[in-house]
């Protein structure tokens, strides 16, 4: 990997693994996309990288995370924000071809 493309790999794993924490606590099971995402950058990440999310607040439509991003020795090398904004099932065909639609009345 190049030089000046290793902090958009950082993010993207950032930015997936707050994706999955508000998937997960999503009753319906609703695909997100990302609207906003803030980094700050504290030292370099070498070594063995893990990720630890938390969903700040959810409402009816958006999830609020945070992540932090962690190198072997445990400092912190990268924190972001998200927001995220659940998708509205669309409708899909069954088996036999016929339309349904996922009934998800919170929307």
């Amino acid at each position: 990997m190049g030089s000046g493309t290793w902090w958009c790999s950082l993010l993207t794993l950032m930015d997936v693994a707050m994706a999955v924490a508000a998937r997960s606590g999503d009753p319906g099971d609703r695909s997100v996309v990302t609207i906003e995402m803030k980094n700050n950058f504290m030292q370099a990440a070498t070594g063995v990288l893990r990720v630890k999310t938390d969903t700040v607040r959810r409402t009816t439509t958006m999830a609020f995370c945070e992540a932090k991003l962690y190198n072997d020795q445990g400092e912190i090398c990268c924190m972001a924000t998200g927001t995220f904004k659940y998708l509205k099932r669309l409708a899909t065909r069954n088996a036999d071809g016929e339309r349904v639609i996922n009934d998800d009345s919170r929307l």
